[in-house]
């Protein structure tokens, strides 16, 4: 959940980056990244249209690089007083999938996106978030970002540093923490990124541990007042799909006392039987601990305001683990940033990314 515009109110729309997964109708994951441009027809039309863009997209490991967007339309929709309500109807081409659909706007440029399209063997279910967009906020700069995404069978987290060497490239290093059904696995980065395309913020990653070869469309710049920094696509057969968070300018150096705090809770968990979800609100102690309610429908049906407890661990640059399995987060401008970790408790199968978020 973003938060919104205020009611009757729109704002402007200028479309950014975005990333959106789903399955294609064969079971396999697809995801798409990229950038569009919107502009508004002006005067009193709340309509506009989307006048091009750039984007990557996998199909089950059928991947089309750097593909342009086809101009599109959207239309603002007016609420049941006659106001607008923030919901979009657009239409673009993502390369060769047609994506039709509806997009909510969030406050600072943040958007919601559900592609309608019917799906058929060219079309996939697609969902997913997006942002304004500004690619010169990457030149120049050093920040540190945190990388979560999820793939057909598993999910990753991870601290990313991208540190700039000129206007067109610079040095990545940092660390993911991966669970793909079940294999756990660290991987340390050390290697060159590369603004593939200025004018889309797009960008190509090499070296070690990148053999995936993940590609991302990356605003830059600090977290505030929205910390989504850059949506990234991977390039194998899973698909991955990805978000990059803003962390922090200087290297972090948080401590315990930092993660006091109440929160949300949220968990997924893919096993044998099923899908187990669970939603709550839980209380961190700041020193290791947390407790809470949660409610949680799974395979046997739904069970409310059910007790749940358990421990974490924030090391100074903000990875961890809250048990069991690893975390990372964020913490700037005196509010904590959610705490994303994968439940690698026993007999989850297909792995997702969880949260704990103020």
């Amino acid at each position: 959940m973003h938060p919104t515009l205020p009611a009757g109110t729109v704002g402007s729309f200028s479309g950014g980056i975005f990333g959106l997964e789903g399955w294609d109708i064969a079971g396999g994951h697809a995801a798409v990244a990229g950038n569009f441009a919107a502009q508004s027809a002006g005067g009193a039309s709340l309509d506009g249209n989307i006048t091009g863009g750039l984007c990557d997209t996998n199909d089950a490991g059928t991947v089309n690089s750097k593909v342009s967007i086809s101009p599109g339309a959207y239309s603002i929709v007016s609420g049941v007083t006659g106001q607008p309500n923030g919901r979009d109807v657009f239409s673009l081409g993502a390369g060769a999938i047609p994506v039709t659909g509806v997009i909510y706007l969030g406050n600072v440029g943040n958007f919601i996106i559900l592609s309608t399209t019917q799906t058929s063997a060219s079309v996939p279910l697609l969902s997913g978030v997006g942002r304004g967009s500004n690619p010169n906020f990457l030149t120049n700069t050093s920040y540190y970002y945190l990388l979560t995404s999820s793939r057909k069978d598993g999910a990753t987290v991870g601290l990313v540093n991208l540190s700039s060497s000129g206007a067109t490239a610079g040095a990545i290093t940092g660390a993911l923490w991966q669970d793909f059904s079940g294999t756990i696995g660290t991987t340390a980065l050390s290697g060159t990124y590369t603004i593939t395309d200025p004018s889309w913020g797009r960008v190509t990653f090499s070296g070690s541990g990148l053999s995936n070869a993940l590609v991302a469309y990356v605003e830059g710049g600090s977290g505030y007042p929205s910390p989504v920094r850059g949506v990234t696509v991977g390039t194998d057969s899973d698909a991955e799909s990805g978000t990059l968070f803003f962390q922090s300018v200087a290297a972090p150096s948080y401590t315990m006392a930092n993660y006091a705090f109440h929160a949300g809770y949220s968990d997924v968990q893919h096993t044998s039987s099923g899908i187990t979800t669970k939603i709550g609100v839980v209380t961190l102690d700041g020193s290791g601990g947390f407790t809470g309610t949660v409610d949680v429908s799974g395979p046997n049906g739904l069970s409310s305001n059910q007790s749940v407890s358990g421990t974490y661990l924030v090391n100074p640059d903000g990875s961890g683990d809250v048990a069991p399995g690893p975390l990372v987060t964020s913490y700037f401008s005196s509010t904590v940033v959610p705490i994303y970790f994968i439940d690698e408790s026993s007999g989850v199968v297909h792995h997702r990314v969880s949260k704990i978020a103020p």
